[in-house]
């Protein structure tokens, strides 16, 4: 799992897109380190499959489907699972449309800023901060 995203393109696109299965099994291991390299991993895995099919609506539609609800569930896990989550949560939000991003990607941060725990709430604004840097969403969220 620690070289995922360097490993990919030595078996190729079709292949990475099959691993889907085994990186869920390793996203829920027993051992919180191995849950925190998959959770490093995941935006490097993700970059390979956009840039490997040409921004393609497959690569889109598996980062969707499969890897942000990863990415969800490892940020409620431990602190040092949460931070790789996040740093690959942001990764990820790069390679997606603006428009996927406010559909899918910020609505898993905005659950975790409007959490019950403060655990939550604290790992939520880093990341929400830098939403705000590299895709200036505070234009959607205020009246000008």
């Amino acid at each position: 799992m620690k070289r995922l995203a360097s490993a990919c393109p030595l078996f190729g696109s079709k292949a990475a897109f099959s691993l889907v299965d085994r990186i869920r099994g390793v996203a829920s291991d027993k051992e919180m380190v191995i849950r925190q390299t998959c959770a490093e991993q995941l935006g490097g895995y993700a970059k390979y499959l956009i840039e490997s099919t040409n921004d393609s609506k497959e690569a889109h539609e598996l980062i969707i489907k499969e890897l942000l609800p990863l990415l969800k569930e490892m940020l409620r896990d431990a602190v040092e699972v949460r931070q790789a989550a996040a740093t690959s949560l942001i990764f990820v939000a790069e390679l997606l449309t603006k428009d996927e991003v406010c559909e899918h990607v910020l609505k898993i941060v905005l659950h975790m800023a409007h959490d019950d725990t403060d655990d939550q709430k604290i790992s939520a604004l880093p990341v929400l901060s830098t939403f705000f840097f590299f895709f200036s969403f505070c234009c959607a969220f205020c009246v000008c």
